[in-house]
């Protein structure tokens, strides 16, 4: 199946989570030129994931999105300006993507209800008239443990993940989209068949498009980001510990995507007790049976994902994810002072250079309200001294 780009599209790309959407986004950001001129698909220069812009526009509370939070965008009135320049940023890609077709990769689209979908389509029907809906589908029991990782990156324990294991619920992440768009322009694809492929889903993806992946450039794969059986039970002692959010933004006692340290411990694969798979498994039953009947799709074997016997004592765990914890934070802080410093040394000789250094402290620390009005007094020839 490919879908039909005979006439002016909007391409829809919308996950699921954890089904090779990262390794996608990024083959179309290094490929955008030779898709705009090859193919006439543009792709967004600044977007490349738009699940963070669109969900923020289309929820109802977007100052207590994830997204927004990290950036420290965590009140009402900031969001509200924030998603009048998300909606900008979409009118200028729509309006780029003249007259050819726009290709838009957001996995947070799944997430979308019914009222979401319909919002979405009615800014965009004043320019498309045709769409193609791509969802790559993956069985539960083999998406459970990635999301669990996800979960555990964004703040949750295992106790708490557990407790109610989170079922994908294929039906309501994809009747919405037939609901509005129509069941022909709905493709759903089976990750595990197409990672199969030489570039994975890319390639898959691709042919679907009419464009052949071999002729374009392959950037490098972004390294792997599952966490290991240890390291995702020492996340979770962490976050218990020292909870990751308070008070609606990130924790002093934390630091930002501090999991990255913990990603770099090597061993057994993360996976979840037989129970609980087992439990996922009948619960998905209804699920993975509606999909066959009315979209005519079934799964490939989701292969062996149980876990193993862990004998790490939880006193062991505590103890060493206190001690990561301690080392990202005080990296973190004598990182910001060196990037202070340098930016204190360049803000009269180099402004623009002293301003690239505060934009890092920024990225590390969003909550730091005074990087943003040492930025200003840089650029207005101001001395930062006194916000620094």
């Amino acid at each position: 199946m490919t879908s039909d780009l005979s006439r002016r599209t909007c391409v829809l790309h919308i996950g699921v989570h954890k089904t090779g959407t990262t390794a996608i986004q990024e083959f179309f950001q290094e490929n955008r030129e030779a898709l705009l001129k090859d193919h006439q698909i543009y792709f967004s220069k600044k977007w490349h994931n738009y699940t963070g812009p669109l969900r923020s526009v289309f929820q109802p509370s977007p100052e207590k999105y994830h997204f927004n939070v990290k950036k420290g965008v965590n009140t009402a009135p900031l969001a509200e300006q924030q998603n009048k320049s998300f909606l900008r940023d979409l009118h200028s890609d729509v309006s780029a993507s003249e007259p050819g077709h726009l290709l838009i990769s957001a996995e947070g689209l799944s997430t979308f209800d019914l009222g979401q979908v319909q919002a979405l389509k009615a800014i965009l029907d004043k320019s498309f008239a045709h769409y193609s809906i791509i969802a790559y589908l993956r069985h539960p029991v083999s998406w459970l443990p990635s999301s669990v990782q996800q979960n555990l990156k964004n703040g949750k324990t295992l106790e708490q993940i557990l407790r109610r294991p989170n079922n994908i619920k294929y039906r309501r992440k994809i009747l919405p989209w037939i609901s509005v768009f129509g069941r022909g322009a709905v493709v759903l694809r089976d990750y595990e068949f197409a990672k199969q492929t030489p570039l994975g889903s890319v390639s898959d993806f691709c042919d679907l498009l009419g464009v052949d992946a071999k002729r374009m450039h392959a950037p490098a794969m972004t390294s792997n980001e599952s966490l290991t059986q240890t390291a995702a039970l020492l996340l979770s002692q962490l976050n218990r510990l020292r909870p990751y959010y308070v008070d609606g933004r990130i924790s002093s006692d934390r630091v930002l995507n501090d999991y990255e340290t913990l990603m770099k411990i090597e061993g057994e694969k993360f996976a979840l007790p037989a129970d609980v798979l087992k439990e996922v498994e009948n619960e998905c039953s209804q699920d993975l049976t509606w999909l066959e009947e009315n979209c005519g799709f079934s799964f490939m074997n989701p292969g062996e994902n149980e876990r193993t016997k862990q004998d790490i004592p939880d006193a062991t765990l505590e103890s060493i994810a206190l001690a990561l914890s301690d080392l990202c934070n005080e990296r973190t802080v004598y990182l910001i002072r060196a990037l202070k410093a340098e930016a204190l040394n360049l803000w009269q000789s180099d402004p623009a250079g002293a301003i690239e250094k505060l934009k890092e402290i920024f990225e590390i620390d969003p909550s730091d309200q005074k990087i943003g009005l040492a930025i200003q007094c840089v650029r207005e020839g101001k001395s930062p001294v006194l916000l620094l």
